[in-house]
């Protein structure tokens, strides 16, 4: 899909790699670097530590062309639920359906954290992960559309399989 969406709006498509289970794209064409640091703040280099939710997201940036300020709270949550989506997980623990995302980067740990937060979702946040820690917030994620193909298949699963009786067969 990344690779469908680099051609359209790039007008090329980036050579597809595989290694093991992971696929992964590479291109030289400068375009996807300066899309990344100019637009998304993305940082050049070593980039596990300092990675955040980009300022454009934030409001009050003056890369955005739109005065519309009521846009912004969805696109924070869309950036958050991504970022889980790509590196989060989902799980059994504790008698609860957890889930959770590990980083490096404190920011983004917060940062996501805070989006959630917003939205009615609370997150325990941890030196390098944050997590659910109630079935209760995993349901209202669940309810959002947080995963997609297999992780949204297990996640589903632990729901339905921990959910009480009642849930279960209204």
């Amino acid at each position: 899909q990344a690779r469908n969406w680099i051609e359209k709006i790039f007008g090329f498509k980036p050579v597809l790699m595989e290694r093991g289970k992971m696929s992964y794209t590479w291109s030289n064409r400068q375009i996807i670097a300066r899309y990344l640091t100019q637009i998304f703040d993305f940082p050049i280099g070593e980039k596990s530590n300092t990675v955040s939710v980009p300022r454009i997201f934030l409001g009050g940036d003056d890369r955005v062309l739109s005065e519309n300020t009521d846009v912004m709270p969805k696109l924070q949550l869309c950036f958050a639920i991504e970022v889980v989506n790509f590196d989060g997980h989902s799980t059994f623990s504790g008698g609860v359906v957890q889930v959770g995302f590990g980083s490096n980067s404190k920011r983004l740990l917060k940062d996501v954290s805070e989006v959630f937060q917003k939205n009615g979702v609370n997150f325990h946040v941890y030196d390098n992960k944050i997590l659910t820690t109630s079935s209760k917030e995993s349901k209202k994620l669940y309810s959002i559309g947080l995963f997609r193909g297999q992780k949204r298949k297990k996640f589903e699963r632990l729901i339905l399989q921990h959910a009480p009786k009642a849930e279960k067969n209204p």
